[in-house]
């Protein structure tokens, strides 16, 4: 029991040491304190259809179900969304505007991109057969607009997302 006591005593002057030594006050720097310089980004938590742009891995299958999909976008919005295809530099310096991202980490680059931030787990295992992830990602990268998910392993679990 005493050891404990001295443990506990030990850490508690540990923790304020360290609370001492590297402070808990605003760290400063030349254009004046971080709170200042820092401030949140509005967030739109709603993802509208109009201008939406659905990026497809370049593959046929995959590339009907985005037809499919434009065309049941175009029936709600009397607009017609682009599809494109996955691009190099959108996955070296993300994207910005409203985006249905369709596929996984092996057939869309863009993505891998979402995969290596670890906001996607679709890949050639994960849904698996079949199945698919459906999420709504609000502004990834901070450039403006949501990006939709539906990442699958195969064409038919992408189908039933």
């Amino acid at each position: 029991m005493l050891k404990n006591l001295i443990n506990s005593v030990f850490f508690l002057l540990l923790v304020l040491a360290n609370s001492y030594l590297f402070g808990v006050e605003n760290f400063q720097t030349s254009a004046g304190t971080i709170n200042d310089t820092i401030s949140p980004r509005l967030l739109q938590k709603t993802t509208t259809l109009v201008r939406i742009k659905i990026v497809v891995p370049d593959e046929p299958e995959w590339k009907a179900l985005a037809n499919g999909l434009q065309q049941i976008i175009q029936l709600k919005t009397n607009l017609v969304s682009e599809i494109s295809y996955p691009d190099q530099m959108k996955f070296i310096n993300g994207w910005a505007g409203n985006t249905i991202m369709l596929g996984n980490l092996g057939n869309n680059k863009q993505m891998a991109r979402l995969y290596g931030m670890r906001l996607s787990y679709a890949d050639a295992i994960y849904p698996g057969k079949s199945g698919y992830q459906l999420a709504t990602l609000i502004d990834p990268f901070g450039l403006g607009g949501n990006t939709i998910i539906i990442g699958a392993s195969d064409i038919t679990g992408a189908k039933m997302g």
